[in-house]
């Protein structure tokens, strides 16, 4: 699905619809694939030419053709759809009452590359009564921006709003879309749990005033040790061409037969140098690096060290919170492929951690990715924090 092109958008109309510029261009390139073999004669493969050629011919011809177009009346409470291909695309028109609903949710796309990844998209969607699949009214892969966007139409619309980005799906109220997580607290569900035993692989912290919890460096493991060998290869490389460029090598006698411009090797040379160096120093900080969630009466922060000095830190004040929660891995999803009984089978992994992740009003900021037990106990520690400060202020 692609986002549509917007004709008209304000308090009193919004008219959305199809662009059929990406569909002409692929037809007009279809043609033209047909049209090589007319310049030179081919061979007796010539025919799978003309079928790329007519495969990216008929795909652009239908897209160019096919109409949708979304006409939303604010005022009235109307719309009016327009969905099919020309010359005869059907025609629905409705109140909003008839609106199932405005949806936000995620897709997996899949890349181009040559590993055939996995990437996520954030969609606002209508799911009109009439059709079985809902309208993609806008997509993007920033989900701050795509959340933005569902919210500003949920504003607008005032129709029933759901998140499918979920296990399971969740309505929203349009008029409580910016409501701190302290005011949802009744309707959430977590488990009490004892903040003094953390779960194997964090460590409590005492601190005056906060309770945090560390994640600590991995250390030298092999993650760290297959980056450093990735970049030793471009950081010796570098470093010898730099050596070569600038005549050292005659200077301690290195018989060696050089040629070329000396200039293209010293500015070579500064790049391998500069790829390997930051590949050996990311995978050397990557070790050393660890992880503090810290919960406040007011605010939560979360903090990052590198050789036990800070080096960046998000605080998040509980007024700004409106959810605190954990959810499947928003990375990339890879393909990998297995032989069994000589027939090959491909299937995307997923991770087997999960993602923490708080949403406030204007983003969204993924934490991060930890085993299934440290999040549970973090997500249960936060809310239980949250409910006894709440008690504290009441009494």
């Amino acid at each position: 699905m692609a986002t549509l092109s917007v004709l008209k958008d304000n308090n009193s109309v919004i008219h959305l619809k199809q662009n059929h510029l990406g569909g002409w261009i692929i037809a007009i390139i279809g043609i033209g694939i047909c049209y090589l073999p007319q310049i030179e004669p081919g061979d007796g493969g010539v025919w799978i030419v003309y079928f790329v050629g007519g495969v990216f011919a008929i795909t652009g011809f239908l897209a160019a053709f096919y109409r949708l177009e979304v006409c939303l009346d604010l005022l009235q409470r109307k719309y009016r759809v327009v969905k099919g291909f020309w010359p005869n695309p059907q025609r629905y028109t409705g109140s909003f009452d008839d609106i199932e609903g405005l949806w936000f949710r995620k897709e997996w796309k899949t890349s181009g590359g040559k590993d055939r990844s996995k990437y996520l998209v954030w969609q606002t969607c209508l799911k009109f009564d009439f059709d079985r699949y809902p309208v993609c009214l806008y997509e993007s892969r920033d989900e701050s921006q795509a959340l933005a966007y569902f919210e500003n139409r949920a504003r607008q619309l005032k129709v029933e709003t759901f998140d499918h980005t979920g296990n399971s799906v969740k309505q929203r109220d349009w008029n409580k879309l910016d409501e701190p997580v302290s005011t949802q607290l009744p309707n959430i569900q977590y488990q009490a749990v004892d903040v003094s035993n953390p779960p194997q692989g964090l460590v409590l912290k005492k601190e005056s005033g906060a309770l945090s919890y560390v994640l600590p460096e991995p250390g030298l493991n092999g993650a760290s040790i297959a980056g450093c060998l990735f970049g030793l290869p471009f950081f010796v490389m570098g470093i010898f061409s730099i050596l070569i460029s600038i005549g050292l090598h005659e200077k301690l006698g290195w018989n060696i037969n050089v040629s070329g411009s000396m200039l293209v090797a010293f500015i070579l040379g500064i790049i391998f140098v500069t790829v390997g160096g930051f590949i050996i120093k990311f995978s050397i900080d990557y070790a050393f690096t660890k992880y503090q969630f810290s919960f406040y009466s007011d605010k939560f922060t979360y903090s990052t060290f590198i050789y036990d000095r800070m080096s960046e830190e998000k605080r998040f004040p509980h007024s700004h919170i409106e959810e605190f929660d954990l959810r499947d891995s928003t990375e990339k999803q890879r393909q990998s492929r297995y032989r069994i009984g000589g027939m090959e089978v491909s299937r995307y992994e997923k991770s087997d951690k999960q993602e923490l992740y708080i949403r406030t009003n204007t983003e969204v900021v993924k934490l991060k990715q930890l085993k299934i037990d440290m999040g549970q106990f973090l997500r249960n520690v936060f809310y239980q924090n949250l409910e006894k400060e709440l008690f504290s202020q009441r009494r």
